[in-house]
């Protein structure tokens, strides 16, 4: 009978046990939760319902919410939560958990003047603890955690400063083990942008060094989302583009700069205009193929680089440049920006900022010693330039730019450049350099321009000298060395049948006699043939290869004025004193 009775009351007392984990214990946990969330963790927590499963050891969440700050939004909202406790290790000491899934949940990450909306929790739960803490080596926590996986998550970052907002959508992401005795992780991933785009791959991590490894690919991914970012420096009207990426990248966190890589970059129908929507750049396709980087070893090494059908518009404007009248000012220190400064960077938001500096951290750490490239091909060039600091508006267009070389490497004694152009539809542009890449300081340049009108540049020749050209066709060849910085160049110019227009009525124009300069230059056939040696010190800083050019030409000018008998007689092939007597006027 005692036997039985015991029997009795154990059964009961498990039944019981049972009914208060499923009934009451989930119940006053729920409870306690709701009515202490604030004081525990800042924030009120809710959630519809709770449940806990003493012989599984599954927990349960549904509806979880975590709200603002405010308690008027939602910071978190998680529509399933299940865990898988382990209870017998859980009594042993250890935290084991066979399962872990999270179903929808929802993160919304606000940045406003340099804080976020979780910075009160960070601070809650990072301060430090002025408890003095042992010197003796601790018993390291021992904890199993298995199947952990996030399924269609969205997660959206708010900059109210620059009024953007970034959301990632339809997140999945899993791992199959993390433990105290096991430094490796490996999680797989795939999500998509909510505007346009979408990744997936693999990231594996070893804890216990903190080196990582990844390999993903990322598609088409809209990078007018990141047009808030470029607002922020300049006034422009749109961004538009689509970048892929598939690469492997490996680092390690404490060398965030020593990162080696491999794999493809592309932009498509990449695009940016101006506030009235005017296109200023642009471009077809870029592709970029990596056989491998290595910035800690200073390996560069690319299988090609192409650009398709680049576009650039610029302008002179009296008061600068098309670009320079649509720069902002830069964010003030206030800001949280700084121009060496990678936290800073991050902390003003700006991820063209942070690029651009972490690219110049990168840059004062790294030489470019080791690399190489197949080819680097530019094809189907256009730019457009217009000047408006002139009486009359001045453009001229390339087209048909062509930029090729093959063979790119360190080691090479010579580097080939080769280019090709349209010029203003008529004139063709054609030249090659060849570069020593051991310092740039060595190179051979050869170019012609053939086919080129005299009146395209008549915006030029009317502000300058009041005189327009009526006809001309120009030939131009260069050619040029450059040893140890010093500079020795060739240049001849041939223009057929030139013509001056009569003089105009400016005061912008020098006093110069440009008709009987003409007339003095020219040959029996209406021709005109110089020949401009040029030489220097390209480390002069006061030495400028295009002004001294012009130098040389108005020199030729000036004397052919000053003394028109000699460039006469020797033209005629007569002694210049048959000449003496004559009154040369303009």
């Amino acid at each position: 009978m005692l036997k039985k009775r015991w029997v009795k009351i154990l059964g009961i007392a498990t039944v019981s046990l049972i009914i208060i984990s499923y009934l009451i214990l989930p119940v006053v946990v729920q409870w306690y939760i709701e009515r202490n969330s604030e004081s525990l963790t800042g924030r009120q927590i809710r959630m519809h319902d709770l449940d806990f499963n003493i012989l599984t050891g599954g927990v349960t969440v549904e509806q979880l919410l975590v709200l603002e700050k405010d308690k008027q939004s939602a910071f978190v909202q998680v529509e399933g939560i299940y865990v898988n406790v382990e209870l017998l290790q859980l009594l042993m000491g250890r935290l084991g958990l066979a399962e872990v899934t999270v179903t929808k949940p929802q993160v919304t990450v606000v940045q406003q003047s340099n804080g976020f909306n979780f910075d009160d929790m960070m601070t809650r739960f990072m301060t430090s603890d002025s408890t003095e803490v042992s010197t003796e080596p601790a018993e390291p926590f021992k904890y199993r955690i298995e199947n952990m996986s996030i399924s269609d998550a969205v997660m959206a970052y708010i900059n109210k400063d620059l009024n953007s907002e970034i959301k990632i959508v339809r997140f999945n992401g899993s791992c199959p083990l993390i433990a105290w005795d096991d430094p490796s992780e490996n999680y797989d991933f795939d999500f998509a942008f909510d505007k346009g785009g979408k990744a997936k791959g693999k990231f594996q991590m070893d804890i216990s060094t903190l080196n990582y490894a990844t390999d993903y690919s990322l598609d088409s991914l809209n990078i007018g989302i990141f047009f808030p970012y470029v607002t922020d420096y300049m006034r422009a009207g749109e961004l538009t583009g689509l970048f892929t990426s598939h690469q492997k990248i490996a680092g390690n966190f404490n060398k965030p700069t020593a990162v080696a890589t491999t794999g493809m970059l592309m932009m498509n129908s990449f695009g940016l205009t101006d506030p009235k929507k005017e296109k200023l750049i642009a471009m077809e396709e870029m592709k970029v193929v990596i056989d491998s980087v290595d910035m800690g070893q200073e390996i560069y090494d690319f299988k090609f680089v192409s650009v398709d059908k680049p576009y650039l518009k610029a302008e002179l404007f009296e008061e600068g440049n098309n670009f320079s009248k649509l720069m902002k000012e830069a964010p003030s220190e206030g800001s949280g920006i700084s121009s060496d400064s990678l936290s800073k960077a991050a902390a003003y938001g700006n991820v063209f900022a942070l690029m651009a500096t972490y690219i110049r951290e990168m840059s004062r750490m790294y030489a470019f010693s080791d690399y190489r490239a197949d080819s680097l091909v530019m094809r189907g060039g256009t730019l457009i330039f217009n000047d408006y600091t002139l009486h009359r508006k001045f453009n001229y267009v390339l087209e048909n730019l062509r930029v090729k070389t093959e063979d790119v490497n360190s080691t090479n004694a010579n580097i080939k450049v080769v280019a090709s152009s349209s010029l203003n539809t008529s004139g063709l542009l054609q030249g090659q350099l060849l570069v020593d890449p051991r310092g740039f300081s060595n190179m051979d340049i050869e170019y012609s321009i053939t086919r080129l009108k005299v009146s395209d540049f008549n915006p030029y020749s009317d502000y300058y000298v009041a005189h327009p050209f009526t006809d001309g066709v120009c030939t131009y060849i260069s050619k040029s060395t450059v040893r140890n910085q010093y500079l020795k160049s060739s240049h001849v110019l041939d223009i057929k049948s030139i013509k001056v227009g009569k003089k105009e009525k400016n005061k912008t124009a020098y006093n110069i006699p440009v008709r009987l300069a003409v007339a003095l230059l020219r040959d029996k056939n209406g021709d005109v043939h110089l020949e401009l040696p040029i030489e220097g010190n390209l480390n002069d800083p006061k030495y400028k290869v295009g002004k001294i050019i012009w130098q040389v030409f108005r020199n030729l000018i000036t004397k052919a004025i000053a003394s028109p008998g000699k460039l006469l007689a020797s033209k005629a092939g007569v002694e210049e004193k048959l000449l003496e007597g004559f009154s040369w006027k303009p």
